[in-house]
């Protein structure tokens, strides 16, 4: 298991990567708990309050990441911290969500990169 933890500017909160094939080995490092089965899963977005009223906005790998997984998690949580921040989208103006989301996908590229994680296309 691969965690990438680290605050997010401007809006708050911490964005978390886990890469891991055993998605229900992180829900339990976490204390995150679902009914449904992830095994097959290639990734997963979810977020939750911490105890200390600090939002965790969470992107799940595997260990074979696609492009198109890390553009399709990174916009779910992009959506996740708009809507935290009373953001609304504004289709006429969408810069805020492509910064913002352009900043997610750079930082998941960044780690992945440091951790020598291949990226299948």
């Amino acid at each position: 298991m691969v965690i990438y933890n680290k605050p997010i500017p401007i809006y708050f909160g911490r964005l978390v990567v886990i890469v891991n094939n055993d998605f229900n080995e992180s829900f339990k490092k976490y204390h995150l708990s679902f009914e449904d089965s992830y095994d097959d899963c290639m990734g997963l977005s979810y977020h939750i309050e911490s105890k200390n009223g600090i939002q965790q906005f969470f992107i799940f790998l595997n260990d074979h990441p696609t492009h198109s997984t890390i553009a399709h998690e990174s916009l779910h949580i992009t959506h996740y911290i708009l809507d935290h921040a009373c953001h609304k989208p504004d289709y006429n103006n969408d810069e805020p969500e492509c910064y913002l989301h352009d900043y997610i996908v750079g930082e998941i590229y960044k780690f992945l990169e440091k951790h020598n994680i291949k990226v299948k296309c």
